[in-house]
Formats: C-alpha cells, structure tokens, sequence
C-alpha cells in the first residue's frame, strides 16, 4: 500500500462535488474552527505566487537524470504556485496548529465516530497464484491508517515534500509527544524530514523501536550535496 497525492487530490474533488462546497470552506467549517487552528488557511486565489516575506526561503538544487546536481547552487524560489497540490497538501499553517491538528485527528474528532488510531499493515502478504495470503500480515512494520495517516512505530502521522521546502509531523496519542519538523530545501526529499523527526523524538528518551543514532545515520546517509565530516576537516 502506498501514499500518493494523487488519492488526496480526487477526495477533494469528490468531497467538493459531493458537498458543493469549496476546499477553503469545507477546511474551515470541517477542520480548522472544529480543532481551533487559527493561523491556518487555504489559499482561495491559486493565481497569487508569491512567497510571504516572514517564511523561510524555499531551496531546491537543480537536477539532471534525477540526481541534484551539487556544483551548482541551490535555487532561490520567490514564488510557488500552491495549485500543483491544492487539496493534497495546499494548506497554509503552523507548527502550533498541527499540534493542535493532531490533538483533534487522534481523539477521532474527524472521524465521525471511527477509530482514527485504526491501522491496517501497509506491506501487502505474499501470495499464491490465486491471490491467498501465504503468510502473515506484517504488524509491527509501517501501517496505514483513517485518511491516509501512517503509524510507524507508536506514532501516527506522514512526511512530505514540494518544490522548495519537505516536513514531517508526527505524534504519539499516548504520551501526547509531539514532533514537527520544516525545512526549506527539498532535494533531500521527505524521508530526509521523517528522519529528523525521528531522531528528535528518540532524544526524548521515549520509547521508540529505533535509536537516535540510526536515524542519524539515516540523515547522513540521505543528506543532498553536503561535505562529510571528515572531508570538510581536512
């Protein structure tokens, strides 16, 4: 099972065509007041590009055969047309309000009813030529939950990437520890930002199945066009 945009883009639409409702409203009326997310909005103008002057400056390094290209410098983005994204991702908010998100999403406020911290495996079991399952659902690999959301080991949440910036956001709905991570360059691409995440939430000492150590490997061994250590000290 994978997480694509793409899933997140016809929802919208079906939701919006569903509803007669636009995203922005729907966001508003549905998510943002009912979580009590003040400083999130939608953009209701996809022809407006530009950057807000308080964010930190989207970088991307260009690319050839799908590889960043690290001789040359990272390019500034002045602008960024959210409409590439629009339902799956084109909403502008806080580190203060995706708390505020998980909070919500994890007590199934938005799941009418449903248990939201419901997971299925999200690697599919091998099987026969007639399709039967041979062996065991994997249940303590990634698993994927209510509206897309995964769970990697106790937490719940998803990273991501766009031209110019990735981030993850994570959260464990038992302790209420909380990760959230942004950075503005994306060739990294978002298991750079799952990664960070992970590493900070393993320096709180929680209980994790993994070690700040090995996802700092993972951010070494992921990191784009950076000088290793030991080169940059000769």
């Amino acid at each position: 099972m994978n997480l694509s945009d793409t899933n997140a883009l016809v929802l919208d639409r079906s939701i919006r065509l569903h509803t007669h409702l636009k995203t922005a409203n729907l966001l508003q009326l549905r998510v943002f007041t009912p979580a009590g997310m003040t400083s999130s909005s939608y953009p209701s103008d996809f022809d407006d590009t530009e950057i807000p002057q308080s964010s930190l400056t989207p970088l991307t390094y260009p690319s050839s055969g799908g590889a960043p290209v690290c001789e040359a410098e990272a390019g500034t983005l002045s602008g960024l047309s959210t409409s590439m994204i629009q339902g799956a991702g084109a909403s502008l908010t806080t580190v203060t309000d995706l708390k505020k998100f998980y909070d919500a999403y994890l007590s199934g406020d938005f799941g009418g009813g449903q248990d939201t911290t419901e997971v299925r495996p999200a690697k599919n079991p091998e099987r026969d030529e007639q399709g039967n399952p041979t062996s065991e659902p994997d249940t303590e690999g990634r698993q994927i939950g209510f509206g897309g959301i995964e769970k990697i080991g106790p937490l719940f949440g998803r990273s991501g990437s766009v031209t110019g910036t990735i981030s993850a956001a994570y959260s464990d709905p038992e302790t209420g520890l909380t990760v959230i991570v942004a950075l503005n360059n994306s060739s990294a691409g978002s298991g750079f930002a799952q990664a960070l995440a992970f590493q900070l939430a393993a320096l709180t000492g929680a209980e994790l199945p993994w070690t700040a150590e090995e996802q700092g490997a993972l951010l070494t061994e992921r990191a784009v066009c950076q000088t290793p250590p030991e080169e940059a000290a000769e």
